[in-house]
């Protein structure tokens, strides 16, 4: 099943929420790992596989095609 869109934000924030977004693919990161996520590939950030959140920075870098 798609995702069905809740809250579109995208042209002054650049976010869009959905509901129930279902686990498809797992990262899971450790110290010094990063990851790379495409404007079409939904992500959820700030989730913790064991409940224990770490600090993370998120660096969002936009390159005009």
């Amino acid at each position: 099943a798609d995702c069905v869109e809740t809250e579109n934000k995208a042209e002054k924030e650049d976010v869009i929420f959905y509901a129930d977004p279902q686990e498809k693919n797992c990262a899971v990161l450790n110290s010094g790992d990063f990851a790379i996520f495409f404007p079409w590939e939904l992500h959820r950030p700030n989730c913790s596989v064991e409940k224990n959140a770490s600090n993370v920075q998120k660096i969002v870098v936009k390159v005009k095609a």
